[in-house]
């Protein structure tokens, strides 16, 4: 936290002090003074140094052998720069997204570009400052990448006995859908007679076909 003193080490003390600091800073409000023998806030605590986080004017008696000061600190929020950013951007592997931080703050990516729209690439860290003045907020944008299909078989060629049927069921990840080259939808089939087939899985990055 930032900290403000009053100057109070001569039988004068320093006129009050009025403070600005952003609206998530802790303040320390310092009242020491080398004549004093006690003091007394106007939120009850006792000691030189208090510390603060809500905007308002605190008040400190100051007792000394021969008298009682009583002086203020005034503290003003400044607001935190205020911006939108989407919950998650989506894109596909290898691709680009343009990103854009709804704001009037002043913008600082993790690269060092400054304007509130940019491109990003899946493994970009995404992350960025704005600011308002002397106050400052640090955040990321969420990166959802999405791969093509992937479809895995142990096997491609299977043997089918005389009036019996095979099962293909090939483990097929990150698909919205699936076609078989036989018109199927499904993701297992069963297969009575010798063909040669084709799966195709889709995402909304591509597609990705097997043999």
């Amino acid at each position: 936290p930032n900290t403000w003193q009053m100057n109070t080490a001569t039988e004068s003390v320093e006129e009050d002090i009025f403070i600005e600091a952003c609206e998530n800073e802790r303040v320390t409000l310092d009242a020491s003074s080398t004549l004093a023998t006690g003091y007394l806030w106007s939120t009850g605590q006792g000691g030189s140094v208090i510390e603060v986080d809500e905007q308002g004017t605190y008040s400190v008696e100051i007792f000394t052998d021969c008298d009682t000061f009583l002086r203020s600190f005034t503290v003003s929020h400044v607001a935190l720069p205020e911006y939108t950013v989407p919950d998650a951007v989506g894109l596909c592997a290898g691709d680009s997204a343009l990103v854009n931080l709804e704001t009037i703050a002043n913008v600082l990516w993790w690269d060092g570009v400054t304007s509130s729209s940019r491109y990003v690439h899946g493994n970009d860290p995404a992350s960025f400052t704005v600011t308002n003045g002397d106050c400052q907020l640090e955040d990321e944008i969420n990166l959802e990448v999405t791969s093509l299909p992937e479809i895995r078989m142990e096997n491609s060629h299977f043997t089918i006995c005389e009036g019996k049927e095979v099962k293909l069921a090939p483990e097929i990840l990150r698909a919205d859908s699936v076609l078989w080259s036989n018109g199927s939808n499904e993701r297992a089939i069963m297969v009575a007679e010798e063909t040669s087939l084709i799966v195709t899985a889709f995402n909304l990055c591509g597609s990705t076909s097997r043999t």
